[in-house]
């Protein structure tokens, strides 16, 4: 077949698949296979066993540098989902370090005076804050700080190519925004939760016992009504964490930060408006990594009730 009649040949089997007039051998030919032995049912199990086994196999669309003197590349979807992971890491334990313990603080705090202007405020805070994604809350914080404002020098490019000191500087620079984002749209909800929760315990008999002895206050909210309100603060608390991931795509997209989220953003390759270019084989992997962290997190709240709360232990 001459090179002319096979592209005549190609591009009509591609309308018909197009327009859905094709039979299963022009099916098997339209996915590339010449060998016709295997199903769809197999092939998808056949991929099932190496995402159990670890194997994503390679990315089409990036490559990472990796050895002592960086000489040495690979597009392997590990080591690339290896090099991204850290960062994103960093980023946002430092925010969720900043951000549980202060909302907790501050949901103590209103819960002590109750029926005061700071428990409203914080109502009113938790209602807008639940409805606001921390993706458009940074779109919004660049639009308003960094163009308008000048007062965030925002840059889109990866991590500072420099070295010692003046590299964790800049990337302490870097952080700065999107961890006052986070921790501004999520703090007030927790601190929300916490306020009701400690709230409903100071209205219970030990408490009002503790206050006729003479116990101070803090620590009758800060230990005694805290504590026993601690397992339901702390699904509160991973809640809110596994609910970050799945805004991690765009927010991490949108401020420039180059980690899992920016990685599943280059992942789903938009090629233009009629084509979608998608690396499958990093999909794969990144939608089997963070199933395992989301799992993670759970069996980490039951371990956590179990030393909030002596009376919960899990059933052997």
């Amino acid at each position: 077949m001459s090179v002319k009649k096979r592209q005549e040949w190609t591009d009509k089997k591609q309308e018909e698949f197009r327009v859905g007039d094709y039979s299963n051998e022009n099916f098997w030919w339209i996915r590339g296979k010449r060998v016709y032995s295997k199903s769809l049912l197999e092939e998808s199990f056949d991929q099932a066993s190496k995402v159990t086994q670890l194997k994503f196999g390679k990315t089409n669309l990036i490559s990472v540098r990796y050895g002592e003197d960086l000489s040495k590349v690979t597009n392997d979807v590990t080591p690339v989902i290896l090099h991204f992971l850290p960062r994103t890491i960093l980023l946002f334990s430092t925010s969720l370090l900043i951000c549980i313990p202060l909302s907790i603080f501050i949901g103590v705090k209103t819960a002590m005076h109750e029926g005061k202007k700071s428990g409203k405020l914080l109502s009113i805070f938790n209602m807008i804050g639940s409805s606001i994604p921390i993706w458009w809350a940074a779109y919004v914080g660049l639009i308003i700080f960094a163009f308008y404002l000048r007062w965030i020098d925002f840059s889109p490019l990866p991590f500072p190519r420099t070295e010692g000191l003046h590299f964790y500087l800049e990337v302490f620079k870097k952080m700065l925004f999107p961890i006052l984002v986070i921790v501004l749209v999520k703090l007030n909800h927790l601190a929300w939760t916490t306020r009701s929760l400690v709230t409903d315990e100071l209205q219970k008999d030990y408490v009002i016992g503790g206050r006729a002895k003479g116990l101070p206050e803090k620590i009758v909210a800060g230990k005694h009504a805290l504590k026993n309100s601690a397992p339901p603060i702390i699904s509160k608390s991973m809640d809110m964490v596994i609910g970050i991931i799945p805004e991690l795509i765009v927010f991490e997209s949108i401020i420039g930060w180059p980690g899992i989220g920016h990685l599943f953003y280059k992942a789903l390759d938009i090629g233009g408006t009629s084509s979608l270019k998608m690396d499958s084989n990093l999909l794969v992997a990144l939608v089997f990594f963070l199933s395992v962290f989301i799992i993670g997190l759970s069996w980490m709240a039951d371990i956590l009730y179990g030393f909030a709360d002596p009376r919960i232990r899990v059933n052997e």
